[in-house]
């Protein structure tokens, strides 16, 4: 088995050229590719803050679709944190019968990330290079600052396809209802990373069908006075009127519209709306959705 480790959170381009290359290498051998990550983040385990990029159903259905035969979710804990480097190697040898390791080159293992893949001797260690877009090494820590600040469309560059978030659409206020704008409400988890406040084109992925999407990150401060931070999503070419709510829908972040911003009157408001549809419809319908 060769084995591809790592974090791999985001399964950016970076990540991409691992498991690729583990591919490669497990065809040469005539062997199958096993993906090793886990299931929480180190610096979730040791109480940094932390916002993951995708959720692991997410990280799975993405690692597999380059080509992985099989990725292995490790719980990260006290007792796997406290590996010396060989322990770790061995670990990997004796529970999937690892003949190589592929990994980045800044990838650390072990207790105190004290394993450095360049002073392995027991098992075969293949690095992979970075990888850069534009000038820019790309690394996940570069694509959470991308999506926090609202640059959506440079964070897909670097991921290799649209950002989503996924989550069940749940009752909201019936705010949008009201304005002729009826949207799916959806609670994301705390954990996971939501782009900065404001007006995106998306893609909606439910019933098994695409539609195009305005979707407001917020509090909506022209018809609500609290701080909570929702996900509203309205459908512009959902032909007639279903029952989404329980339903899971995924929402592909295409480019940001504008800021969020406390309108004077509901028509002032709608005016706005309407505006942001028309954009969001030209960008869908000019999305290029195979990046």
């Amino acid at each position: 088995m060769v084995v591809a480790v790592g974090n791999f959170d985001g399964v950016h381009l970076g990540h991409a050229a691992v498991i690729r290359r583990a591919c490669t290498e497990a065809k040469k051998r005539g062997e199958k590719t096993l993906v090793f990550t886990f299931e929480n983040h180190p610096r979730a385990f040791f109480g940094k803050e932390f916002k993951y990029l995708v959720s692991n159903k997410k990280r799975r259905e993405l690692i597999l679709s380059i080509g992985a035969d099989d990725v292995y979710f490790q719980k990260f804990d006290y007792e796997f944190a406290e590996k010396s480097p060989v322990e770790f190697i061995s670990y990997l040898k004796n529970k999937f019968n690892c003949t190589a390791v592929v990994c980045g080159a800044d990838f650390r293992f072990g207790r105190g990330a004290e394993g450095n893949p360049k002073n392995v001797s027991d098992i075969d260690i293949i690095i992979v290079g970075e990888v850069d877009v534009d000038g820019f090494r790309v690394s996940s820590t570069r694509i959470r600052s991308l999506i926090s600040d609202g640059y959506i469309a440079d964070a897909n560059k670097l991921l290799g396809y649209v950002f989503s978030i996924s989550a069940i659409v749940s009752h909201g206020k019936h705010l949008g209802t009201k304005l002729g704008f009826p949207t799916l409400n959806q609670k994301v988890k705390p954990d996971l990373i939501l782009p900065k406040n404001g007006v995106y084109a998306t893609a909606v992925y439910c019933f098994g069908e695409k539609f195009c999407g305005v979707t407001n990150i917020g509090v909506r401060p022209s018809v609500d006075d609290g701080d909570d931070i929702t996900v509203e999503t309205y459908l512009l070419d959902l032909s007639e009127r279903r029952d989404l709510y329980g339903v899971e829908a995924e929402i592909f972040f295409l480019e940001r519209l504008r800021d969020e911003k406390k309108f004077d009157s509901l028509e002032e408001l709608t005016k706005q709306i309407s505006l942001d549809c028309h954009s969001a419809k030209h960008i869908y319908d000019n999305f290029n959705f195979n990046l």
